[in-house]
């Protein structure tokens, strides 16, 4: 690790290591490497939206709802490849020395196999279904009232958000509002989830034989 923090894992025998773990470990560690940098980078996102426009500013809870929803997406596809990585890791009868980096990790399951979790990612988080935003805008037009299309905290595009979409499909999602915000905020949760992962996969190939290094600088 360098004065500014920076740092770095390298492996200077790739094919060694290769060849202790196993090709398919290897491929299922590195699927849940994509999709954790993936989340890592969508909390990122958020952060920087709000210390560019504020928290209470229109682009920024434009930027958090698309965060989320891109977020939900993401956290079911790492939940999927969490699984596969599970069975390999069962395969070579690793999970007993993973302890409680791999117990972190396997929370992610739950957006595979919980409904409500599904329903959001499949209805709204990636695909966009037409049928529940028909749902909304009904259940928008019978209350009445004035809804919101469009609003902006400047004339520049960046500043911009259209709400009345997000509304309708919630609206239409069949979930009263006291079920979807905790799932929005259990998103958060799963932030330390690559931290935990970069802890298995270091126990993994211990376990696997592969010696480590002494630290060098960058």
């Amino acid at each position: 690790m360098e004065a500014n923090g920076a740092w770095r894992l390298e492996i200077t025998d790739f094919p060694a290591v290769r060849a202790a773990m196993g090709e398919e470990l290897l491929t299922a560690f590195c699927r849940c490497f994509i999709h954790a940098d993936r989340l890592t980078a969508l909390a990122d996102f958020g952060s920087m939206s709000a210390q560019r426009h504020g928290e209470s500013s229109a682009a920024h809870l434009r930027n958090l709802h698309t965060m989320f929803w891109l977020v939900a997406g993401t956290l079911h596809e790492l939940a999927l490849a969490v699984r596969k990585l599970g069975t390999q890791l069962e395969e070579r009868q690793l999970i007993e020395s993973l302890g409680d980096a791999w117990k972190s990790v396997q929370q992610i399951e739950q957006w595979a196999d919980d409904p409500q979790r599904k329903k959001l990612r499949d209805k709204l988080g990636f695909h966009v279904d037409a049928d529940p935003i028909r749902r909304g805008l009904r259940k928008l037009a019978d209350a009445g009232g004035t809804v919101v299309v469009a609003l902006g905290d400047g004339r520049e595009v960046s500043r911009t958000y259209l709400p009345l979409g997000v509304e309708a499909a919630i609206g239409g999602l069949a979930m009263p509002a006291s079920e979807v915000e905790p799932l929005v905020q259990s998103t958060a949760e799963h932030q330390l989830v690559p931290k935990a992962l970069q802890e298995v996969f270091m126990t993994a190939m211990a376990c696997c034989g592969v010696r480590r290094g002494e630290p060098r600088p960058l």
